[in-house]
């Protein structure tokens, strides 16, 4: 049954939370706030607490886009979590935070792309081993953000300021500077990266091989490799039609 209001004292609905070790930080008393992104089935509900996906067990009905306020009555490895009460959500609302899209961090990429340049770096296109390398060469050391000044210059960098340096490109007195600090941009650099594998598309690199299937008589076929481009016409025997 879906309580509308703080569960009565002494039998507030209970939650058997089961998710990551990160839910280990979570204290006795802590209130927390989550939306249920499954219904119960078999007594079990998935909630989105935060930025992670726990998976309740309990006995309370619980709908899919409800959100609900949570007490930490105990802490560990398997929490236990009590209804306080649920929230009046706006269907709208609900909808926006279902469907817009959560900003993850960078570090699994940027692990990946080390990872690539350190094992295989000669399979992938020069372009997109250079857009890797100055991506990761522009990141702020650790000693670099241990100053202030390093540690402002790592906001600036951090390519939530990309779009006001754009707008300042147009003003001569300072387009130098700012040209300067895209090419450092963490975002931008992404940018780059991104329209460099778009380009790329996975095409092999190898130029000057092309092959011809499947052709029919009477069709003309065009293969292209590079800036070389070659016509090939199949002509039916004489006497056929």
């Amino acid at each position: 049954m879906q309580p509308t209001g703080p569960t009565q004292p002494g039998l507030p609905p209970q939650i058997r939370g089961n998710a990551e070790t990160s839910i280990n930080n979570w204290r006795v008393g802590q209130i927390l706030q989550a939306t249920s992104i499954s219904n119960t089935i078999n007594g079990k509900t998935l909630l989105q607490i935060g930025n992670q996906q726990v998976e309740a067990l309990g006995t309370q009905a619980i709908k899919s886009g409800q959100a609900l306020k949570l007490l930490v009555a105990e802490a560990g490895n398997s929490p236990l979590l009590k209804i306080i009460n649920t929230i009046v959500s706006n269907p709208v609302q609900d909808a926006f935070r279902m469907a817009l899209p959560r900003q993850d961090s960078i570090a699994p990429l940027l692990a990946n792309l080390a990872q690539i340049l350190n094992k295989k770096p000669n399979n992938i296109p020069s372009n997109v081993r250079t857009a890797i390398q100055q991506l990761i060469a522009m990141l702020p050391a650790t000693t670099q953000a241990s100053t202030a000044n390093g540690l402002r210059k790592a906001l600036l960098d951090s390519g939530n300021f990309l779009e006001a340096k754009l707008a300042q490109l147009d003003r001569p007195t300072i387009q130098g500077r700012q040209q300067d600090a895209i090419i450092t941009d963490t975002r931008a650099n992404l940018v780059r990266l991104l329209q460099t594998l778009k380009n790329w598309g996975g095409r092999n690199q190898t130029t000057g091989n092309t092959s011809n299937r499947g052709t029919s008589a009477g069709t003309t076929t065009t293969a292209s490799a590079g800036t070389t481009t070659a016509t090939t016409t199949t002509t039916a025997p004489a006497g056929t039609t």
